[in-house]
């Protein structure tokens, strides 16, 4: 991607004459990266939360809180993910203006990241199920700062 850039902003400048796919490949790399940088904060369970109250609350309200909030990311996640499919197979034909590649592959990065990110959702999901089954929540009387550090 700097590299494109770089070639850019040297053939704009410089030789006065820009290439145009330059701008284009930046942009779908751009995308790109952003989609899989969530992949890998998604693994990790380190999305931006805001648990300010959350973290007030008694332990199992807490993790029925969580557990709920997970149910409705899986959701959404199969919702962009059939969506996402809809879209490749409706753009499939279709080819971008500059380095003449098939849409699809736009639309791949987004669906193929959020069916990762299902994944390691469901991966979350089933933990703290296995956490109910273990019958770790309703017992702790401790309070940890992060349901998820209770996982491990």
């Amino acid at each position: 991607m700097l590299v494109s850039i770089l070639l850019q902003v040297i053939s704009r400048y410089i030789f006065q004459k820009p290439f145009l796919w330059t701008e284009e490949l930046v942009r779908f790399l751009f995308i790109w990266i952003i989609y899989l940088g969530c992949v890998l904060v998604s693994k990790k369970d380190e999305h931006i939360r805001i648990d300010f109250f959350l973290l007030r609350l008694p332990m199992r309200i807490r993790f029925i809180i969580t557990l709920l909030t997970n149910i409705l990311l899986v959701l959404f996640f199969l919702v962009v993910i059939i969506a996402g499919i809809n879209m490749m197979i409706v753009n499939y034909k279709v080819r971008t203006t500059a380095i003449r590649v098939s849409w699809m592959y736009f639309y791949l990065g987004i669906t193929s990241s959020f069916f990762l990110m299902l994944i390691y959702e469901s991966d979350h999901f089933v933990r703290q199920i296995m956490l109910i089954w273990k019958d770790k929540v309703w017992r702790n009387k401790n309070k940890p700062d992060n349901i998820n550090s209770s996982l491990s």
